[in-house]
């Protein structure tokens, strides 16, 4: 990992959100009230939502059990290799997420079973960070 990559690590916060989330496929007229993040790629409209939230919708799919992750830090455009750096060290655990990013930073869902696991890894990649930079 380059010094710039660890750095930027040593800078992040790891934060989990107490709410349950879902993953809908939506019909293409459906629109969520409220959702984490909705995304219509011409082939499909995908909306996150919290639990709660997917019982209401008529979605033609629905993989819910899901917590979320946020890499609490503002990253430029210009950065390569962050989330490939967090995507690999899940990867080696076995751990699926689904990532989303927002303008400045990014965010895994994760499944339930898995997230302490998961929050432990990025934590411990943050500590590691700290030391050596």
């Amino acid at each position: 990992m380059n010094k710039r990559l660890k750095s930027l690590f040593a800078k992040t916060r790891v934060l989990l959100s107490p709410k349950k989330y879902a993953i809908c496929s939506l019909a293409r007229g459906e629109m969520p009230k409220e959702y984490f993040a909705l995304l219509d790629d011409g082939f499909e409209r995908t909306a996150v939502v919290e639990e709660k939230e997917a019982e209401k919708l008529k979605a033609k799919k629905v993989e819910a059990g899901y917590a979320l992750l946020t890499l609490d830090i503002e990253l430029s455009f210009d950065v390569a290799g962050y989330l490939a750096e967090v995507c690999k060290l899940l990867a080696k655990e076995n751990i699926s997420v689904c990532v989303f990013s927002s303008y400045s930073r990014d965010h895994l869902l994760v499944k339930g079973k898995d997230v302490e696991k998961a929050k432990g890894i990025l934590e411990r990649l943050v500590k590691d960070c700290k030391k050596r930079a």
